[in-house]
C-alpha cells in the first residue's frame, strides 16, 4: 500500500506515476494489485487523475486492480465531478 499525502500538482505527476507504479503488492493469485491510501490527498490536479486514469487502464490490461483507500473529500469530489466515480469504487 502507498499512503499518498499533500497536493498531487501538475508538476508532479511523473513522481506520482512512478511511485504509484512501483507499490504493487501480490495478491493470493499471484496478480500485482495496486493500493493507495488517499485519506491525505489535499488536492488532486487533472494530471493527477490522469495518471490513476492511466494506471487503471495498465491495472486492468493486467487483469489487475487498482485500489482506492480511504480517499480524502478532495479526491471524492474530483471523481464526482468528473463522473468516474463509478470507474474507481472506494474502499474505507
Amino acid at each position: 500500500m502507498l499512503a499518498v499525502q499533500g497536493d498531487l500538482e501538475d508538476e508532479e505527476k511523473d513522481a506520482f506515476r512512478d511511485a504509484v507504479l512501483g507499490s504493487n503488492t501480490s495478491n493470493d493469485s499471484g496478480a500485482s494489485d495496486i493500493a493507495l491510501d488517499l485519506s491525505g490527498v489535499t488536492y488532486l490536479s487533472e494530471m493527477a487523475l490522469a495518471v490513476l486514469i492511466q494506471v487503471l487502464k495498465v491495472q486492468q490490461c493486467r487483469g489487475q486492480k487498482l485500489r482506492l483507500l480511504r480517499a480524502s473529500r478532495p479526491v471524492r469530489k474530483k471523481l464526482e465531478r468528473t463522473a468516474l466515480s463509478p470507474f474507481f469504487p472506494i474502499e474505507e
